[in-house]
């Protein structure tokens, strides 16, 4: 691999990281638009790797790029995690609202309509 790719590899993994930092903290904070655009710069980014490391042609890859990339892969894994336990959650509430609404919907009374008369014409 040309030097210049594998610096150009490494800015790209510290700029993954930095993403992957900020979606945790908007995980955290519950702000999925955020998390939403951080993952779109994130596929951008995984692109212009797969290119890099793929014209690269060498199979031996650098130490530092391999344990970068176990490191995001680790932290992808919490933030993902944390998105399943929101979702959970979230779909737990959904459902008690559910169930809530079909209780009430049993208590609604029917009101007695006033009789319908036909019209002449039918």
């Amino acid at each position: 691999m040309a030097d210049h790719h594998t610096e150009e590899i490494l800015n790209l993994l510290k700029q993954w990281q930095s993403l992957v930092n900020q979606e945790s903290d908007a995980i955290s904070k519950d702000n999925i638009q955020d998390v939403g655009e951080m993952i779109k710069q994130s596929s951008l980014i995984l692109q212009r790797l797969e290119h890099l490391l793929g014209a690269s042609g060498s199979t031996k890859q650098d130490d530092l790029i391999s344990e970068m990339i176990n490191g995001l892969h680790k932290q992808q894994e919490i933030a993902i995690q944390a998105l399943k336990r929101q979702t959970d959650t979230l779909a737990q509430h959904i459902g008690a609202l559910r169930r809530n609404k079909t209780s009430l919907m049993g208590y609604k009374q029917n009101k007695t309509l006033p009789p319908r008369f036909k019209s002449e014409r039918t």
